[in-house]
């Protein structure tokens, strides 16, 4: 769905906002993505967001607030309809729905991977869209062989799940809590090694201790969101709409459908850019 604003601003100038972000912003402060010209509009005034079954609702974020001529308080959210005008300062929007043929496509990218470390970046994406693909991936990771396994413990590894629902990234669901070793006979998620004062994993690994990596499968299948219909096919590349804040995710776009090579040599094979990865990786969601 597109969402059109045809706002009159203070001033007498009208201009045409369209969008098909979930989210958009509506303020007077430049980085909002509906820019209000008016002194009396609050630097961020109010939000809307769009839900995936067409609806769309109005936050208010700032007082000052009106849809036809009713007020909205602040922290109200309310049901927007077609036609609607929004009123704040002395400007306005009319608020326009316009439904579009094209439909994004459901899955799961799987993110593995870990930041420069000794001078060499490692990692891996893999686009499912059947849970039973993703537990596949991630038991296969857990019973790898150490040296493939062992990045898991490292203190800038990512991993993790993006959720992509008709072609829009809406959640990050971090794996690292749903992972586990024993050391010292007691069972620890991967967030409490990290956490702990005692040990230290990358020690443990140089002395050669094995560490086993278990998934606790169950506990995570009930974290992971029910795709929505249509799924990404396996003859389909990853395709999502809007900006993607985070630059690993944003370089898988036109990913085949299935698992890159976890050798760091391949990935520029796998439609990703490889430059761009390189530089992403201080920046990866931890």
């Amino acid at each position: 769905m597109v969402i059109r604003l045809a706002i009159s601003h203070s001033s007498g100038k009208k201009t045409t906002f369209t969008t098909e972000a979930l989210v958009t912003t509506i303020g007077s402060n430049p980085f909002c993505e509906a820019l209000i010209e008016d002194p009396l509009v609050a630097a961020r005034q109010c939000t809307l967001t769009r839900h995936l079954d067409g609806r769309v609702f109005l936050e208010a974020r700032a007082p000052g607030l009106r849809m036809d001529g009713q007020s909205v308080p602040e922290g109200q959210a309310v049901l927007l309809h077609q036609g609607s005008t929004l009123s704040f300062g002395a400007s306005e929007a009319v608020v326009e729905f316009e439904a579009v043929s094209r439909k994004g496509s459901s899955t799961y990218v799987i993110q593995l991977s870990v930041g420069e470390f000794g001078g060499m970046p490692w990692t891996e994406h893999h686009v499912f869209s059947e849970p039973s693909r993703v537990r596949e991936v991630l038991e296969a990771f857990s019973s790898a062989p150490l040296e493939r396994r062992q990045h898991a413990f490292w203190s800038d590894a990512t991993l993790g799940v993006w959720v992509v629902q008709l072609g829009h990234v809406i959640e990050f669901v971090n794996l690292s809590e749903y992972f586990s070793t024993t050391i010292n006979e007691q069972p620890l998620t991967l967030p409490e090694i990290r956490a702990s004062e005692s040990i230290d994993a990358d020690e443990l690994l140089e002395e050669g201790v094995e560490l086993p990596l278990r998934l606790d499968w169950p506990r995570l299948e009930t974290r992971l969101p029910k795709l929505m219909e249509p799924l990404l096919q396996p003859t389909e590349t990853l395709r999502f709409v809007g900006p993607v804040e985070d630059e690993w995710l944003a370089c898988t776009k036109g990913a085949p459908y299935g698992s890159s090579p976890s050798d760091d040599d391949e990935v520029a094979r796998e439609g990703a850019v490889r430059g761009a990865m390189r530089r992403a990786f201080d920046r990866l969601r931890r």
